[in-house]
C-alpha cells in the first residue's frame, strides 16, 4: 500500500510500478512490492523519484530488461537480460531514472 504526501501545496504526486507510466496519486493505493513517487508542478516540471520498497543491487544477480533496483543511493533499470555487473557510469545494461 502507498500512502503519500507533499510538503509545497500547489504541487500533484505521482507513482509509478515501472518507472514508465505514472498515474495521479488522489490517496492510498495498492502497488504490489515496490513503487515509485515523484512530484509534478503546475509548469509541468517533475522532482526526483524516490523509490519505496524497490530492492538493492545485489552481485551476480540475474535480472530481466525492466528490473528496477537501487544502488549506492540510486535508482536503476536493467536495459538488458542477465545485467549482474554493478550499475554505474561507464557500466552497461543499466539506465540512471532521475
Amino acid at each position: 500500500m502507498l500512502a503519500a504526501n507533499v510538503r509545497d501545496p500547489g504541487m500533484a504526486v505521482e507513482y509509478s510500478t515501472d518507472g514508465a507510466h505514472w498515474l495521479p496519486y488522489t490517496g492510498p493505493v495498492r502497488v504490489g512490492e515496490y513503487a515509485l513517487a515523484r512530484t509534478r508542478s503546475a509548469d509541468g516540471r517533475t522532482s526526483r523519484v524516490s523509490p519505496a520498497g524497490v530492492p538493492g543491487w545485489r552481485s551476480g544477480a540475474s535480472y530481466e530488461p525492466g528490473a528496477l533496483v537501487t544502488h549506492r543511493g540510486e535508482l536503476f533499470r536493467a536495459t538488458r537480460p542477465g545485467t549482474g555487473g554493478e550499475p554505474g557510469p561507464p557500466r552497461g545494461g543499466w539506465t540512471l531514472l532521475r
